[in-house]
């Protein structure tokens, strides 16, 4: 329907990338977006110690702006993602460039995706922060674990969770992540609320928890229980549904505590976590 494509292909250690470019062949920008997708694979597999779960991923560029899709096995992109510089100068520069931002992460979100909710998967509508605010975080850990620069990794990720708090401002103490779903499409301020509740207050919930977790158990101990806690929600939910109570109990069992009135507070509830 689209038009001509051109397939590039990649493996990597048995891992296969298909990356669809619309109109033009670009390989060079076909070669970049596999290594992502790489990258971001063989991280997730490593931290969550699940498999990724389908034999091939395809990558198929949309003649479109700002959105991504991850149905199983498959990511839709859209074009700024296969934009360098120059590229985007024979387009629109002004709207590439606004686009162009933080298209990496889009791609590791989408990546994520394969995990969160095609591994661990998500039924009800209320639960849909465990798709998208858990592929946000892990995209973006993973994003920062595949710098080779340390200092530079941990100022990337500081700068999404700025970036989580300045979107969370959007809705300050009066969202509740669980129920997300509920507002309604129609209105443009409610489509800004929802989304700044699933992709801004929902992952920097997430850090708020690990933050909690080695200030409670110390950094050492605090963060081998964070890790804990994800891989064993990806491990034992592996194509089964799972739900935030699951994850309540997982967490009250791996450090012998209750955490209801924690998730009861940010998660259920509207209150935001405070950090700094």
């Amino acid at each position: 329907i689209a038009g001509r494509y051109t397939t590039f292909d990649r493996e990597l250690d048995g891992a296969r990338v298909h990356v669809s470019t619309y109109a033009s062949a670009k390989k060079a920008e076909a070669e970049r977006l596999a290594g992502i997708v790489l990258g971001v694979r063989a991280c997730l597999e490593a931290w969550l110690k699940v498999p990724f779960p389908f034999q091939d991923l395809q990558l198929v560029e949309i003649k479109d702006w700002g959105w991504g899709q991850a149905p199983p096995g498959v990511i839709f992109i859209t074009q700024e993602a296969f934009m360098t510089p120059a590229r985007a100068q024979m387009n629109d520069p002004d709207e590439a460039a606004f686009y162009t931002r933080g298209v990496n992460e889009r791609i590791a979100h989408e990546v994520a995706h394969s995990w969160f909710p095609h591994v661990a998967k998500v039924r009800r509508n209320e639960e849909n922060w465990l798709s998208e605010s858990f592929a946000e975080y892990a995209s973006i850990e993973c994003l920062r674990q595949s710098m080779k620069d340390e200092q530079q990794g941990e100022y990337f990720f500081q700068r999404a969770v700025k970036d989580w708090k300045f979107g969370a401002r959007e809705i300050g103490d009066g969202g509740s992540v669980y129920l997300a779903s509920h507002l309604s499409g129609e209105r443009e301020k409610d489509f800004i609320a929802h989304r700044a509740l699933l992709y801004s207050k929902g992952p920097l919930v997430i850090h708020a928890l690990r933050e909690e977790l080695k200030k409670k158990l110390g950094d050492v101990k605090g963060e081998s229980a964070f890790l804990t806690w994800m891989r064993a929600y990806a491990q034992n939910f592996t194509f089964k549904t799972g739900e935030t109570r699951h994850l309540v109990g997982i967490l009250n069992q791996i450090t012998g505590e209750e955490w209801q009135p924690w998730f009861e507070r940010f998660v259920y509830g509207t209150e935001m976590p405070k950090m700094k």
